[in-house]
This record gives C-alpha cells, structure tokens and sequence, in this order.
C-alpha cells in the first residue's frame, strides 16, 4: 500500500505562530524539564541520524514544557537547543587502517599461507567418499585382511582436489587478507599495547569514512513567515528516538526512549519547523499525536499541540 503525503501548512498561519510563541517563551522562563536529545528522526525520505561524538551529542535537546507548578505537561515537547545542521556519519569499512599496519607474522608479509581446508593441511587434497576396494572386495566379494590396496579394511578413501585450496596446497593469507600487512590498533603500527591506541582509527583496526546527511530531501515545504522569512518543515516526522539525560534514565530504567508519531485531531502530522533566519536558527516540534513505548510495553497518548 502506497503512502500519501501528509498535508503540511503551506504558510505560518497565526495558529503555527502561537505555538512557536509558546515554546519560545517556555524556553526563556526555563519552564521545562529535560528529556533528553534525538539521536533519530524519520521522516518519508529515510531517517536522519544524530550520533554521539567525543561523547557530546550531536542532536537537539528536547524536554517537556511546564506549568507555573513545574509540572510537565506531556502533551507538549519543547526543543531546548539551536538548529545545527544535520552530521556527517562515520562508518568503518573492511579496509585495515592505514596509519596502524604492521608486518603479518601469519604469512611472513607473503600473502599466503599453508590451506586451512578440513583435511588438507597444505597437501592440496583431502580424502572423498569410501568406494570398494578394486583389488579385494571388487574382485572375490569380500575383503582380503592381507590386500595391500586397502589395507585389509575392504574400501578406499580416494583423494580428491581440495575445494579451499585448488590443489595448491596455499590459500590467500586470512589474517592480513593477502595484504601482507595487518591494522593492530596501536599507534604507528606497534605491537606493544603500551603506546596506545591509533589515532586515526581509536584501535578499531578499520579505515573510516564520512558520509554526508542531507536536509532537503526531509524539508517537505519552505512556509512563508510574513515577518521574518521562510521557516522549512521537516517531515512528517514518524518516529524519533531520544537518548535520555542522566536523570531520565534513572526514572525510566532504560538509557533511550522511542516515540511512533500519527495524525492528530486536525490531520496534521509531527513537523520540525527550523526558523533558519533567527540567529541562532532554532526548531519546534509541532503537530501530530505520539505513541511513547516505554520500556514495560505500556503505551501512552500524548499530543505535541
């Protein structure tokens, strides 16, 4: 079954402008508690990743807002930190590092080494299926004790070219990959723990490599904002995760929260409005109705309006 698009607002309408309002102002008196930060935002183009990195997080803040009693009101999310763009993403690759290789002691830096197929051990072949023996058991019936082919046994074990190997005896070296080097982690190559770990890789063993996230795709419409200038929708927004603060984590028993996103009563879906031409830009979630799963299977409604 094919999605359709969510309609989205085509322009900041007085009631967008309030709840944007609301959350500003919410944010100014420090009217909030602190939930913790999205590390994942989906939305119909895919999602849109905020990892941990240098043990920062790298996505927005968010929080409950609160009443004048500091208490919070589920119903509404306040995002708490600046727009920043969206990371690039950092992945290993099955290349070894090339700040940490080292000679393989494996192979002896040749790129190969003695085969590890199950019965071969370098000899190029390994024993097939038993077949009778041709000197005894094919000729009077029955096997001969004295038969010098089989041994007195009545069958034979004929070799067979090794599947690993090709008959050569040597296979590609599984260590250094046939590379005749190895990533050990360590800093320059080195084998001694003591100098530390590499600091290209942080003795993972692997090259990396970035990967650019993109925005537009997820910018479903740019609304015009008569005042100041156009404010991009992100979204609809699905799904999020947040990664909980300290203290969230105590309560909650559990390091992150999923939250699943649908209609709400006015058929608007969760949208991420990005007010690019403040200074700093700055996002508010608004819209749609959540599904927070929390970590005893309860579900519980809650409305971001």
């Amino acid at each position: 079954m094919t999605k359709r698009m969510p309609r989205v607002r085509k322009q900041v309408n007085p009631e967008l402008l309030a709840m944007m309002q609301e959350r500003l102002q919410a944010h100014r008196r420090g009217q909030f508690i602190v939930l913790g930060s999205i590390s994942l935002i989906e939305t119909f183009a895919g999602a849109l990743r905020f990892p941990v990195s240098n043990n920062v997080p790298t996505g927005p803040t968010v929080g409950y807002m609160t009443d004048l009693e500091k208490k919070a009101d589920l119903q509404k999310l306040i995002v708490l930190t600046p727009w920043e763009g969206v990371p690039a993403l950092t992945e290993k690759t099955e290349e070894f590092c090339p700040a940490c290789l080292h000679g393989c002691h494996v192979c002896n830096e040749s790129g190969r080494k003695i085969c590890e197929g199950v019965g071969c051990g370098g000899s190029g072949y390994t024993l097939g299926p038993a077949e009778v023996c041709p000197e005894c058991v094919a000729k009077i019936g029955k096997f001969d004790p004295q038969c010098n082919k089989c041994q007195g046994h009545g069958a034979i074990y004929p070799k067979v070219e090794c599947v690993m190997c090709k008959g050569s005896g040597q296979i590609v070296c599984s260590f250094c990959k046939g590379q005749t080097r190895y990533s050990t982690g360590l800093k320059g190559g080195s084998t001694d723990f003591l100098v530390g770990r590499c600091t290209e890789c942080h003795g993972f063993q692997r090259k990396s490599i970035t990967k650019e996230q993109k925005i537009d795709p997820h910018v479903n419409a740019l609304l015009p904002d008569p005042r100041n200038g156009p404010v991009a929708a992100v979204g609809p927004i699905f799904s999020f995760v947040v990664d909980l603060s300290e203290e969230q984590r105590e309560q909650a028993g559990t390091p992150v929260r999923m939250f699943d996103v649908r209609q709400d009563a006015a058929g608007d879906q969760l949208f991420m409005l990005i007010d690019s031409t403040s200074t700093p830009a700055w996002p508010y979630l608004v819209g749609g109705l959540i599904t927070e799963h929390n970590a005893d299977a309860n579900v519980m409604m809650i409305s971001s309006r």
